[in-house]
């Protein structure tokens, strides 16, 4: 299972540090999600990982990995697994663009592609979460129909969920929800950020999961920013009252109003502070707030949000950190001009949607 998930890991890791279609990213978790068993899947991944090179993929290396995934998958009897039926559903929101719904008959399988979908999901998900999304998932109906809402880079989208909830999805970031929530819960997965307003419910909490925390509440509006390849996963209360769980650990973080948690997965430190929660879901009118952010993380919420590539020719910035704030409308030229007078002696190029760094 470790040396599975590191597939894993490797792969999608990848796919967020490259430039990969959106098409090519809905095909990978599409195929995560069918119920293959575990030694073709698990064979499946060893193919996309001997492919991948480590340092500097193209998208060409990338389409042949999805061959070999295929061929892999395909080769199969027919006994051994079906596809799921994915079709398009009418999106709620103001998005136009399409999502799916995948839809399987038995309980069985639904358990092993939502088992399967959770660690894929989240980039190493810890064995503890592997098995509370199988009992998750156990608990569910014997005929479940789960939703993927992928917001592409250089958008943002709105998700209303069946119970009235609504969800704002930064640039490439995924949301995972059934279609329609169970009697007694309602369980959602995300990759990357989103600004939530739950609706109210006593007898039926609601959970957001990430790559590495766990939010519980009743009803509130906060702000959760956990994309895979971040170092850092922050929640911000802005209504209500938020319950935080880190996925290995057994404590509870209560957050306030105004309440920030921030949790490092490079050193494992739980930082709670108290910060302007407003300020921090601005990205929903086109802001960018950085405070003390680490550079790297910046360059990567740039490429989210203009759809740029930077190319870095130096290691000078990588541990700088930055406060700055951006307002809406405000071009990538002028961010750069601005990060460059933060950064002195920082030289940088653009042509097209690639930035270089020197």
């Amino acid at each position: 299972m470790k040396k599975k998930n590191h597939y894993i890991q490797q792969i999608i890791s990848h796919f967020f540090h490259h430039d990969v279609s959106d098409e090519m990213r809905r095909r990978f978790y599409n195929r995560m999600l069918s119920p293959t068993d575990d030694a073709n899947r698990d064979e499946a991944l060893k193919h996309i990982w001997d492919t991948l090179d480590a340092s500097s993929c193209t998208d060409e290396m990338t389409g042949k990995a999805w061959e070999q995934i295929d061929a892999t998958l395909h080769s199969a009897s027919p006994s051994t697994f079906s596809q799921p039926v994915v079709h398009p559903v009418p999106r709620s929101g103001h998005s136009k663009r399409p999502h799916y719904n995948l839809k399987w008959s038995t309980l069985k399988r639904v358990s092993k592609a939502a088992v399967w979908f959770i660690p894929i999901l989240f980039l190493g998900a810890s064995l503890h979460y592997y098995h509370l999304g199988r009992e998750y998932v156990q608990r569910s109906m014997s005929e479940v129909a789960y939703v993927q809402h992928y917001a592409p880079i250089g958008t943002h989208e709105e998700v209303i969920l069946s119970d009235g909830t609504h969800v704002w999805l930064n640039a490439g970031s995924l949301l995972v929800y059934p279609s329609t929530f169970t009697d007694n819960s309602r369980n959602v997965f995300l990759a990357g950020e989103a600004y939530f307003d739950v609706s109210k419910d006593k007898k039926r909490p609601f959970v957001v999961s990430t790559n590495f925390l766990k939010m519980k509440v009743l009803g509130t509006t906060f702000n959760v920013s956990a994309y895979p390849e971040d170092t850092e996963v922050s929640a911000t209360l802005e209504t209500g009252i938020l319950k935080v769980m880190v996925n290995d650990r057994p404590e509870a973080y209560l957050l306030k109003p105004d309440d920030q948690l921030i949790y490092s997965s490079l050193t494992g430190k739980v930082i709670q502070q108290k910060v302007n929660a407003s300020v921090h879901s601005e990205w929903r009118k086109g802001c960018l707030l950085f405070t003390n952010a680490p550079f790297s993380d910046i360059m990567r919420t740039l490429e989210r949000m203009y759809g740029v590539k930077f190319h870095v020719r130096t290691s000078i910035y990588q541990t700088q950190h930055l406060h700055v704030h951006f307002n809406q409308g405000e071009s990538i030229e002028h961010i750069m001009r601005i990060i460059q007078l933060l950064l002195p002696g920082m030289e940088y190029e653009i042509v097209d949607q690639n930035i270089y760094l020197y």
